[in-house]
């Protein structure tokens, strides 16, 4: 199901996040191992998750197939913190930009993830909006 779809301005965010590459039947495992450890970082350094959690998918070189669909995806899986957090194993800080970007909820499999980014592409061509 998606859900809310639109524009939000963004402040600049603290965050703690694990990298990774995976295959799109990889990402489940992945996003659910980087939560816990991020959670476990948080709570041993003293900060807490200041929003929901947050993954932000990506394609890179060799990362499409031949129709354009992800075959591989870059990802930084983890949550936004109450301040910068120190690197400790696999987890790491970033720090979210401001700006302008669009949202949605999408409740569901991680399967289900290229008909979010399909409606949020529609949406977006119907308002007129290009991404970066």
């Amino acid at each position: 199901m998606i859900e809310n779809i639109r524009v939000e301005e963004l402040p600049a965010e603290q965050a703690a996040v694990v990298h990774g590459r995976c295959l799109p039947e990889e990402i489940g495992d992945f996003v659910g191992a980087a939560f816990g450890e991020v959670l476990a970082v948080l709570g041993e350094q003293g900060l807490t998750p200041t929003g929901p959690p947050l993954c932000r998918y990506s394609t890179g070189e060799g990362g499409m197939d031949q129709d354009g669909a992800a075959v591989v995806f870059t990802l930084a899986a983890g949550f936004p913190s109450s301040g910068p957090v120190e690197p400790a194993g696999r987890v790491e800080p970033m720090t979210l930009p401001a700006g302008s970007a669009v949202t949605l909820m999408h409740v569901g499999a991680y399967t289900g993830l290229g008909e979010a980014y399909a409606a949020a592409a529609r949406w977006m061509d119907e308002q007129g909006l290009e991404g970066d």
